[in-house]
């Protein structure tokens, strides 16, 4: 890997850009070289829990035995994502290293964070007043500094409850009479609607129910309702997304749950996939072996 400063830079901390073989590049931010509190930008980070990465390893090796300043000049808001506890990501603060001559710093943070240094509040409505604080304190980016990956997540995160609360809405218009989860031509089982809801309302998901339980119907359940709630128009990332090489059997069950003139959805989202392995977050219709075959020869 080809690690280098994003910027012109003597310090020891900072921000670093690592280049993989297969010409992606990926943003570090490093803190430390002890603890695990540095972040990157690719998905292992994201996902992995561990507070680290490969890339951030490259750095850390790519730093190691320099002579470089390890002064810590900035005050920096970061993403916490090392979930040793089991408490999921958290924003904290790492306070300069001259903070104690740096009293309007200390004066303007720290009332928006805990003794343990994590940000109190809803990270949506804490980190904009925060920032607006800093702005007119007149903190600028040399002082006090909010972490480039703090953003992406927040953005995530209000999606997850946007999509948390539109199933809530649904359900109680359910209880009260006003919808009902009858999508499809036939009847859903209870596990089946929960599976609807889970494709409908998750994002990404993954179903992975036992052979002859009905998992096509609840994906195409789930497109369906999808369409129903946006106002009977279907968005791109709706419709099922069909390998080419399974048209012939996807659209025959589209059309035979969904009803007459529905079976050309698969066709139009089949048309839509390049060749290779689907990149779509959009639901793939495909068998786990067909899927774990063709990422495997990636």
């Amino acid at each position: 890997m080809r690690v280098r400063a994003d910027a012109a830079q003597g310090a020891f901390f900072g921000d670093y850009i690592v280049g993989s073989r297969e010409g992606h590049s990926y943003r570090v931010e490093f803190r430390s070289s002890e603890q695990p509190i540095n972040s990157c930008d690719c998905v292992d980070y994201e996902v992995n829990g561990l507070g680290t990465c490969k890339h951030i390893e490259a750095v850390r090796q790519h730093l190691r035995g320099k002579r470089m300043s390890t002064q810590r000049s900035v005050t920096e808001v970061y993403l916490d994502r090392c979930d040793q506890y089991g408490e999921g990501p958290r924003i904290r603060v790492l306070w300069a290293d001259q903070l104690r001559t740096d009293d309007r710093v200390s004066e303007v943070v720290r009332p928006f964070f805990g003794a343990s240094d994590v940000l109190l509040g809803e990270p949506a409505d804490a980190l904009p007043a925060l920032d607006r604080a800093a702005q007119e304190a007149g903190l600028g980016l040399e002082r006090v500094r909010l972490s480039e990956h703090i953003t992406p997540w927040i953005k995530r995160l209000q999606r997850q409850r946007r999509r948390a609360s539109g199933r809530r809405h649904l359900l109680a218009d359910v209880a009260a009479g006003k919808q009902n989860l009858d999508v499809l031509r036939y009847p859903l089982y209870a596990y089946q609607q929960e599976g609807m809801l889970h494709l409908a309302f998750k994002g990404r998901a993954i179903l992975a129910d036992e052979m002859g339980l009905g998992k096509t119907v609840q994906a195409i359940a789930a497109c369906e309702l999808l369409r129903r709630l946006r106002g009977g128009g279907a968005r791109a990332g709706d419709q099922p997304r069909v390998p080419k090489n399974r048209v012939g059997r996807a659209d025959r069950p589209v059309h035979h749950f969904a009803g007459p003139g529905d079976h050309r959805t698969a066709q139009r989202a089949a048309a839509s996939i390049p060749p290779g392995p689907p990149s779509s977050i959009s639901p793939t219709m495909s068998r786990f072996a067909t899927t774990a075959r063709t990422y495997s020869a990636c």
